[in-house]
């Protein structure tokens, strides 16, 4: 069953497709940025506390859910260009930015490269590699997921059958089912495409000519504390851990039920805090 995120829909018609996003809340402007394969809707449990103290803008990056899949590959630098073009179009001149994962390394490149339009950043998550390991998780870790190879003309992740996703989530309905077939089928190849650009990008140069504040949140089993050690001593980064969580601290589980267990409870008031700082 799909999650309805309250508040204003809107679309921004570029060039090579639409972008959806949400409008909610007041205050000073926070841009919600998803992770690969997800949706606005991971943030279900993140808007209604964060718009209660500011506007929240909530987006289906480009490939995913109610946006358009784009007509070519694209990079770190074609996502952060069309969420530019989203604030120009949502009249936001300046915004925080809360990002997970894939939408926390595109907050951080337009920090460093369109720096007049980002004021702080909250990362659940940050894939913290130059090329080389990037190239190397790829290769190592995410190639051995695609496994389809009879759908296109390169190998993509599989649909889970209802059996299979029940296993996963013994609580699960087939509407929930439905909705993860819905999903799954639009962005399968384009998640791949999203990890191919999200893994030959240097995140290692790029956070560390961040100047605006910057927290990144990691859940205590996420695969990307491997990068952890170097990300405090190379950046000027707040770094905090959440423990007993295995993935995105701030998941909503009634939308993707495997990735359990999460707490948003604890990532919203360290989001919410930091967020709410005076810059010193």
């Amino acid at each position: 069953m799909a999650i309805k995120l309250n508040g204003e829909e809107c679309y921004l018609n570029r060039p090579d497709g639409k972008i959806y996003y949400v409008k909610t809340g007041n205050g000073e402007p926070v841009v919600l940025l998803h992770s690969a394969g997800y949706s606005a809707e991971s943030w279900a449990n993140v808007v209604p506390a964060l718009s209660s103290r500011f506007t929240c803008y909530v987006v289906d990056l480009p490939g995913y859910d109610h946006s358009d899949v784009p007509t070519y590959k694209y990079t770190i630098e074609d996502f952060a260009q069309a969420i530019s073009e989203v604030m120009a179009h949502a009249g936001i001149d300046r915004a925080s930015f809360v990002g997970d994962h894939t939408g926390a390394m595109i907050a951080v490149h337009m920090a460093v490269n369109h720096p007049r339009l980002v004021d702080k950043i909250v990362c659940d998550g940050l894939p913290y590699w130059n090329k080389e390991r990037g190239r190397i998780v790829f290769e190592r870790f995410m190639m051995r997921t695609y496994t389809d190879t009879t759908s296109y003309d390169t190998p993509v992740l599989p649909v889970r059958t209802w059996e299979n996703y029940q296993t996963y989530n013994p609580e699960a309905t087939r509407d929930g089912y439905d909705r993860y077939v819905e999903l799954l089928n639009k962005c399968r190849l384009w998640w791949r495409y999203t990890h191919e650009a999200t893994t030959n990008y240097d995140m290692q140069s790029t956070a560390a000519k961040v100047t605006q504040p910057l927290l990144v949140i990691y859940s205590e089993g996420d695969y990307l504390r491997r990068g952890e050690a170097k990300l405090r001593e190379e950046t000027q980064a707040s770094v905090q851990v959440i423990a007993g969580v295995s993935t995105s601290a701030h998941f909503d589980p009634r939308y993707w039920p495997e990735l359990r267990p999460t707490n948003p409870v604890e990532f919203n008031s360290l989001a919410m805090d930091f967020l709410l700082q005076s810059h010193e």
